[in-house]
């Protein structure tokens, strides 16, 4: 009986040198691929009963033999990304934080793949200006590293960009999974405008230090410009995560307050690198434009499970249920989710939303953009996904990281039972509307937009400038 006890809570604790029987990593393998079906709600919408055979037959094939913690642990990330589902994958979070729990250092800079190299586009230590070229880490090749780290990352559909920018994500956490990060790194760059490369010292931070240094930074989330002489403003949203629905909701009526009153025509949302979030909050920057009938998504598609009741006890309590149910009965949202929330374990369901969103008072009634890269995800790609559908103006920039169609949630945590390698499994379907049809292609820009090592170094916003250009053609 290897399923007895597999459950969110698993004891067994993630050791990334310990070896691994065969016998034992085809449990775990058959573990998962258990728990996926009884938790997710349609495996199959961008992969064949074929294809996940296939995939779970290569993965026992490759632990013929043994293999360790660390191996394993990338093996099932590269064998999740059958399912084309950005919220089915290992948890990236409690990955890396296994490796910093045990002393692991990471790196303070950021990177981006630009025509074909490896760029640095931001340092918080200022040792390495935007636009350097990394060519090597203590002594191994940085592409060859970048390579094996993108086995962890993810699809959501066809999004092939989105793979490469998660690849781009993980970098400067996940390198510590593949090759020791000292205190002390020797890296070989091409500084910005040099021909020849040179050797720099670059410092590996524990958790602790990178902890106080992010302390530090000012993340800048949430940030409005406004270009008054070009009638431009710049509605910068990272993250639909970040901080109370207060701060949140304060910062978008001041912000279209400020637009509203300066007379700006021309309003462009910055998803740029915004990974997702909390729906509500999307679809609430949603109402701020000028579009009726804003309710996102449409419909959700819902499997309960143990995992899933797990879930929804830890963040939605049966208190809290209890109070929607007395006090919020006409409120449709709360309606729905209490419901989910209190489904037995095993069903399937699928429920609609048929209010929209309450137009807020300073709507935006003039021309409207949007900047997108393959890191706007999960609930920016339903954006992204409504502002196509919708036609509520150009999208610059890369295609995202999702279909049109909508997308998954409310992933739930899990833990192999064996090895503790700790996965997400997605528990609910987003749907923008109610065709049910999944076309894999990922939302497309109208007028694309590709970062330069020259633009990346120069800290030129290409999105901006061609957003000028747009306006004054127009």
């Amino acid at each position: 009986m290897i399923f007895m006890g597999a459950t969110l809570f698993s004891r067994a604790q993630f050791k990334a040198d310990s070896t691994y029987s065969q016998e034992t990593l085809m449990e775990d393998l058959a573990q998962l691929r258990k728990a996926i079906f009884d938790i997710h709600p349609n495996p199959y919408v961008y992969c064949s009963q074929n294809d996940v055979n296939k995939a779970w037959g290569n993965a026992e094939y490759a632990v013929k033999g043994g293999m360790t913690g660390s191996d394993f642990q990338r093996l099932v990330a590269r064998t999740l990304r059958v399912f084309h589902d950005s919220h089915t994958s290992l948890s990236f979070q409690v990955a890396v934080g296994n490796y910093r729990a045990n002393d692991g250092l990471a790196l303070n800079f950021s990177v981006w793949t630009a025509d074909k190299e490896i760029v640095i586009t931001r340092d918080r230590l200022d040792i390495l200006p935007k636009g350097t070229i990394i060519e090597r880490f203590n002594g191994i090749s940085v592409k060859k590293l970048h390579n094996e780290i993108s086995s962890y990352s993810i699809y959501e559909g066809n999004s092939i960009t989105g793979f490469k920018r998660i690849s781009d994500a993980l970098f400067p956490s996940f390198i510590g999974l593949e090759t020791e990060v000292k205190e002390d790194n020797i890296l070989i760059v091409r500084l910005p405008g040099e021909v020849r490369s040179q050797e720099i010292h670059y410092p590996g931070y524990n958790a602790k230090q990178q902890k106080k240094l992010l302390k530090s930074i000012d993340p800048k989330i949430y940030k409005l410009k406004v270009l008054e002489e070009e009638g431009i403003a710049v509605v910068k949203i990272g993250s639909f995560a970040y901080g109370s629905k207060g701060k949140y909701e304060r910062f978008l009526k001041k912000s279209f307050k400020t637009i509203e009153k300066a007379g700006i025509e021309h309003v462009a949302i910055d998803l740029r690198n915004n990974t997702g979030g909390n729906s509500g909050r999307m679809e609430r920057l949603l109402s701020y434009l000028n579009v009726e009938d804003v309710r996102v998504p449409d419909n959700l598609i819902a499997r309960q499970s143990e995992a899933s009741v797990e879930r929804y006890d830890n963040t939605f309590s049966k208190w809290n249920r209890f109070l929607l149910r007395t006090f919020a009965k006409k409120n449709e949202d709360a309606v729905n989710y209490t419901y989910l929330a209190d489904q037995p374990i095993g069903s399937l369901d699928t429920i609609y939303f048929n209010d929209p969103e309450l137009a807020p008072k300073f709507q935006h009634t003039g021309s409207t953009y949007l900047f997108m890269n393959g890191l706007s995800g999960s609930a920016s790609a339903n954006f992204a996904g409504n502002f196509k559908k919708k036609q509520l103006g150009d999208i610059l920039g890369e295609t995202c990281l999702g279909p049109e169609s909508g997308t998954w949630g409310n992933p739930v945590k899990y833990k192999l039972e064996n090895t503790g390698v700790p996965v997400l499994i997605a528990s609910i379907r987003f749907n923008n509307d109610r065709s049910f049809e999944y076309d894999p292609k990922p939302v497309a820009a109208d007028i694309p937009v590709k970062a330069t090592i020259e633009s990346i170094a120069s800290d030129i916003d290409l999105y901006l400038e061609e957003l000028k250009t747009l306006v004054k053609n127009r």
